[in-house]
């Protein structure tokens, strides 16, 4: 909640780490989407998995990925950033299963085992 009573929604999970780590992929699939700007979220990479599923990784400091892009799981897709000093570097991580709705992550994760 802010001083001024409303809330901000984060439909993931922030992952703080040193500015300039490798971020990852999660899993196999294409490069949706890579904004330089993506609102307060900042650089973002939108990775589609097939079968609606999207893993989407801002507040990055550096992006190595183009849009249509093939990635393999492990991947490097950029790097940890601080797009909010208030913050500090961290990734900002979602899962969207169906292409819409955030979900938590963990369990998204545990369940591709």
């Amino acid at each position: 909640m802010n001083p001024n009573n409303t809330a901000i929604r984060w439909n993931g999970v922030g992952i703080a780490a040193p500015a300039g780590s490798l971020v990852k992929a999660v899993a196999a699939g294409s490069v949706a989407e890579v904004l330089q700007s993506f609102g307060t979220y900042g650089p973002t990479v939108v990775l589609q998995h097939g079968a609606g599923a999207y893993s989407i990784y801002s507040s990055l400091g550096q992006i190595s990925v183009a849009k249509g892009a093939k990635i393999a799981k492990g991947q490097a897709l950029g790097t940890v950033g601080t797009t909010d000093p208030e913050l500090g570097p961290h990734l900002h991580f979602e899962i969207r299963p169906d292409g819409r709705q955030a979900v938590d992550p963990l369990e998204w994760l545990r369940s591709r085992k």
